[in-house]
């Protein structure tokens, strides 16, 4: 099994990232979408892996291939793929490098969704939410076990689970019976 922190658009506090990263002492991997703006070796994370977003000047990659646990992930920041019109160039980007799962930012706002059978992930921003569904700062740890995938969504003030607010899927509650008579 192993779990993957997935980060992005932190603008300049790596202090949030890490005290994230700190939340999990069983993770040791960390994708940032970019926008970081800051230096990413202050980040102190073990395997790390980060893009160039439309904020960064440190030099790093506008975009990366990388594969965990035999899943191929094709990861960039999404400016160059105009994320906040359509996830379209995206995911033809990630079709062309065999990727199983596209992670992304740019646009501070969360998504999880199949598309032509890629995971394509936006854990939104961990600094500056942008409103939509989402007024607090999110992120998300994909677990692989296997050939299972588990995504979740998290607050990143309080880490509390926030699948239901992002997926907009509410969690299925046993109802409690109710009688007008007494019983």
């Amino acid at each position: 099994m192993k779990e993957v922190l997935i980060v992005s658009d932190s603008h300049l506090n790596n202090s949030v990232v890490n005290k994230i990263f700190e939340q999990y002492p069983t993770i040791n991997t960390c994708i940032h979408c970019g926008d970081v703006q800051d230096d990413p070796t202050r980040l102190k994370i073990q395997n790390l892996y980060v893009v160039k977003g439309n904020n960064d000047y440190h030099p790093l990659e506008n975009k990366l291939v990388i594969e965990i646990e035999n899943k191929r992930f094709f990861i960039a920041h999404g400016h160059l793929h105009d994320v906040e019109f359509s996830i379209d160039r995206i995911v033809e980007e990630a079709i062309e490098n065999n990727a199983d799962i596209a992670c992304f930012g740019h646009t501070h706002q969360p998504i999880s969704r199949y598309v032509d059978d890629i995971l394509v992930i936006n854990p939104g921003s961990v600094r500056f939410p942008r409103g939509g569904k989402i007024f607090f700062p999110t992120y998300a740890i994909l677990t692989i076990h296997h050939d299972q995938i588990e995504l979740h969504f998290y607050n990143a003030k309080t880490h509390e689970i926030v699948d239901d607010i992002v997926t907009g899927k509410k969690v299925k509650e046993k109802k409690k019976k109710f009688s007008f008579f007494k019983k």
